[in-house]
């Protein structure tokens, strides 16, 4: 029996927002050291972080872009836009570049401020219920430091690039990945804890997806088959101008649905999206004469099915527009992180959501 089950529900809740209350004291002192002897250490590390960039972030940069140019030189007529062989040769790259930083989390503390301060902005912004103020604590330990370490490695190489003499000249990758690499994992969390089973009604192509040919479950997927789990039907865009509306179209039978005979609702609680309505969604999706169009939409108090499909649409333009922009042949410009960024944990905090809709567990 663990102690949390022996304690009263009101004494474990207590000690949650005690440890909470610890790590923001911890953020907040990090981020105002004494005046002279902040100055004394930024010197010894930037020094030291000037020598440990040149030799992974510089060079984690160079790697991605040489990837893809001889890639693209043996394969001129490549899809770009989704290569998983280069892919994987570029998250390797970006899983050793996190390696290598994770090791020096303490010498980056105003990253490590950073990243906590846009986790508070959202919460208090937009979340007044008593909760637990730390959503990344919603995932299971392990993956609740590696994806706090993927979000610091992205800020990281993002400033350290943009820093540079000629900014314009490095390839983003390295950003990028990392950062799409921390949505990537939560939502592997969500994949690892549904009940994921063959079931009558399941189509071929999404058995295809999820499940090896001798019938097991496949452990990992990309980015796109975990966001897919979450969407029963497409949406659809009707009208013109500001008197568009966004409705989700040829709702698929629950006995068909992954979500539903997974069991998402017992990891998502979907109905907490119905708090956020003043977050702009950016997605695209197809209007009634089948051409693609795009816009911000709201979450709607009480639609958790129309609320659910928005979120998948918000996720799958993360997708298409910057994860798979990584496997152009063209470098990743800084201004496409600037984008992602704004869109996971800046302004519309999908990333965030996502976490926060997550139910702990027990």
């Amino acid at each position: 029996t663990k102690l949390s089950d022996a304690l009263p529900q009101e004494l474990v809740q207590q000690g949650r927002k005690i440890l909470d209350y610890r790590e923001e004291l911890e953020a907040y002192y990090l981020s105002r050291w004494d005046g002279p002897v902040r100055k004394s250490v930024s010197v010894i590390l930037h020094d030291h972080l000037s020598e440990l960039m040149k030799k992974t972030v510089a060079d984690s940069s160079e790697q991605m872009a040489d990837l893809k140019k001889q890639y693209f030189k043996t394969n001129p007529h490549g899809n770009q836009m989704d290569n998983k062989v280069l892919m994987d040769q570029l998250d390797q790259v970006c899983e050793r570049l996190n390696s290598a930083l994770s090791k020096e989390t303490l010498s980056r503390p105003e990253i490590v401020t950073f990243v906590h301060e846009a986790r508070r902005r959202f919460m208090d912004m937009y979340v007044n219920e008593d909760t637990e103020r730390n959503i990344l604590k919603n995932l299971s330990p392990k993956y609740e430091t590696t994806v706090f370490d993927y979000l610091v490695t992205s800020e990281t190489v993002f400033r350290y690039l943009s820093n540079q003499a000629s900014p314009e000249k490095y390839d983003y990758s390295p950003a990028l990945i990392s950062l799409t690499k921390a949505l990537e994992l939560i939502l592997d969390y969500v994949y690892s804890q549904m009940d994921v089973r063959w079931f009558r009604g399941l189509s071929e192509e999404k058995e295809k997806k999820y499940f090896r040919e001798n019938g097991e479950r496949k452990k990992k997927l990309e980015l796109g088959p975990y966001i897919e789990i979450l969407r029963d039907s497409q949406m659809e865009v009707s009208g013109k101008g500001s008197q568009r509306d966004l409705y989700v179209k040829h709702r698929i039978d629950p006995r068909k649905s992954t979500f539903v005979q997974w069991n998402g609702d017992a990891i998502l609680d979907i109905s907490k999206l119905s708090s956020l309505t003043a977050i702009p969604i950016t997605m695209s999706t197809k209007d009634v004469e089948g051409k693609w169009v795009g816009g911000l939409f709201y979450f709607q108090d009480g639609e958790d099915d129309y609320n659910r499909h928005l979120l998948v649409q918000g996720l799958d333009y993360i997708r298409s527009n910057y994860r798979n922009r990584v496997a152009h042949k063209d470098i990743l410009k800084m201004v496409s992180v600037e984008e992602c960024r704004d869109l996971l944990i800046m302004t519309e905090n999908l990333l965030w959501i996502l976490l926060y809709i997550i139910r702990p567990q027990k």
